[in-house]
């Protein structure tokens, strides 16, 4: 019998389920990449700035998705994933 909260993947050991609040935080740090028109309308063209600023949408979404599926196993991981995203969104938007 597997206990509330957690479940088996693959046959593999438990592990605990992913909580509504992470999954919610992730949700909310890729909300930066709809800034994306904005910051390019600022960027000089023909500029690593711009080719950074095209690529940061799908950059957001994958770490996101890579955090929240690494969070029942790797913690520690989900939570890495989870503090680069945010520093690049910071600095993204301080350039």
């Amino acid at each position: 019998m597997i206990p509330e909260g957690e479940f088996r993947d693959e046959g593999g050991p438990i592990r605990p389920r992913r909580p509504w609040w992470f999954t919610a935080l992730l949700i909310l740090l890729v909300f930066p990449a709809f800034a994306t028109p904005w910051l390019l309308a600022d960027a000089p063209a023909g500029t690593l700035l711009e080719i950074l600023i095209k690529w940061f949408p799908a950059y957001l979404l994958l770490s996101a998705f890579c955090a929240w599926y690494a969070y029942p196993a790797r913690r520690e991981v989900a939570w890495i994933l989870v503090a680069l995203m945010v520093l690049s969104s910071g600095s993204l938007f301080m350039i």
